[in-house]
């Protein structure tokens, strides 16, 4: 008979997420891990195994948790839609809580270090995304169909444009350009659309 979890998953995956998230993959070792997590090794081996396959699981949590919050928040739930992909955009780097501040984002800093060097967290990156691509994509249509945006407007080119433009602007806010000059970027991408 399996022995059952001596701890809750998510708050695990949660604290791996902030270590990860502040260190990258290749800084943190399993000692920071064991540190933030309190569990042994041993532990934390037998549930997740390597630390390829953990941090694969703490970048899909991160995914399905911050940015899926996000994408619920914004991009489909938001009126009106156009609005919802401004704030999505914008707060990325505004409003950020104190212990993210120039963190960027997990996901955008995980495609900058491995990109698809790693097969396994290369698809979990193509698929966290893509997931941003379709929401953006969507929420521009919604924007549309609202009379926000031009009828002829190609919302798959725009959301592409708006979700490569993304991780720049994440750099920068990483690098401490001012917020207020990320932001006139933003605004004027936005009303290039109209």
């Amino acid at each position: 008979m399996p022995r059952s979890k001596s701890f809750d998953e998510s708050i695990v995956l949660s604290q791996m997420m902030n270590v990860f998230w502040k260190q990258g993959y290749d800084a943190t070792s399993m000692r920071h891990v064991e540190k933030a997590t309190k569990l042994s090794a041993g532990s934390i081996y037998n549930e997740f195994g390597s630390k390829q396959k953990l941090f694969n699981r703490t970048l899909a949590f991160y995914i399905k948790t911050i940015i899926g919050q996000r994408i619920n928040s914004y991009l489909q739930d938001y009126k009106p839609a156009l609005e919802g992909v401004r704030l999505f955009i914008l707060t990325t780097f505004i409003d950020v809580p104190k212990e993210y501040l120039g963190q960027s984002c997990l996901l955008v800093n995980t495609a900058a270090e491995l990109g698809q060097s790693d097969k396994l967290i290369g698809a979990t990156i193509k698929r966290g995304l893509k997931e941003i691509d379709r929401a953006l994509v969507s929420a521009l249509e919604q924007a549309k169909n609202d009379k926000d945006l031009p009828a002829n407007l190609d919302c798959q080119l725009a959301g592409m444009q708006l979700s490569l433009m993304l991780p720049g602007l994440l750099i920068a806010s990483k690098n401490k350009v001012n917020p207020n000059q990320l932001t006139r970027i933003v605004d004027s991408s936005i009303e290039q659309l109209m």
